[in-house]
């Protein structure tokens, strides 16, 4: 069996409210879609979705 670790992460918290009802009615929680996550992230050898940024917008990510 390979050997487990944790992750800490710190986020807004009404972001955290919101992807746990989101999760929840799909059947799945936070834990379960960051290790889904994750191991997409390896399968692809990046993320599994598409991030940019035009001139307009910036991400914070710090929260």
């Amino acid at each position: 069996m390979p050997e487990k670790t944790t992750i800490k992460i710190e986020i807004d918290r009404g972001v955290k409210e919101e992807a746990e009802a989101v999760l929840a009615g799909i059947g799945l929680d936070i834990a379960t879609a960051t290790r889904m996550l994750l191991r997409q992230v390896v399968v692809d050898n990046g993320l599994p979705f598409r991030s940019h940024l035009d001139d307009d917008h910036h991400i914070d990510l710090n929260n």
